[in-house]
This record gives structure tokens, C-alpha cells and sequence, in this order.
């Protein structure tokens, strides 16, 4: 994947909104989530399951929202880091372009620096 072709996950109205559109609504009532071979599914408590269908374009932005804040999601500070790697002038081509790629992947999946 080159850099080019990361795009921010949500737009900044949707990271103020803390919501988007690509996806059907999931059901407050679920008790589990989990990924089988259809899709997204939930448990309900009732002992009754639903399949509900994420279509490839709400992969990232669902990615972003759920990395959003939490101790095993990514920073700017993470992004600073990786830039700062870059700057150094310390990796080889190969490095320098993985490091430059991840930085940019990493840096569209949080909301816009205020």
C-alpha cells in the first residue's frame, strides 16, 4: 500500500459527530461482538444472533472508532516518533519507505490535529 492511498478513516465532522454512515446501525441490546465467516455478528442475551454486514468501505473508519482512546490504539505522538525515525536519516530505502508508509497509515486513523 503506498502512502498516497491513505485517506483519513472519518472526516473531521464525523470525528466531532462520533459517528458515520457507511454502516447500518448495530443493536444496543448485543451482548457480544464478534467477526465468523459472514461478517460482523453479535449475541444477544436472549440467545438470539444476527449477522450484520460491514461493507469494505466502513472497515476504516469502524477501525478508527475502535482504536479511538484506547491504551492499544495509536497517538500523534506514535506518528512524531515514526516522522522523527525519518528524519534521522538512519534506515535504508526499503525502511524508510515502510516507516514513512506505516506513519501515514497510523496518522489516518486519528481525528485532525485541532
Amino acid at each position: 500500500m503506498s502512502a498516497e492511498t491513505v485517506r483519513p478513516a472519518l472526516t473531521a465532522q464525523e470525528w466531532k459527530k462520533r459517528e458515520f454512515s457507511r454502516v447500518g446501525e448495530i443493536g444496543e441490546a448485543a451482548r457480544a461482538y464478534f467477526l465468523d465467516e459472514r461478517g460482523l455478528s453479535l449475541e444477544y442475551g436472549d440467545g438470539i444472533d444476527a449477522w450484520v454486514g460491514v461493507n469494505e468501505n466502513a472497515l476504516h473508519p469502524l477501525a478508527a472508532f475502535c482504536l479511538h482512546g484506547q491504551p492499544f490504539g495509536f497517538t500523534r505522538e506514535d506518528v512524531w516518533h515514526l516522522r522523527a525515525l525519518l528524519a534521522v536519516n538512519a534506515l535504508d530505502d526499503t525502511a524508510r519507505t515502510r516507516t514513512r508508509d506505516l506513519a501515514n497509515r497510523i496518522a489516518a486513523l486519528l481525528p485532525p490535529e485541532e
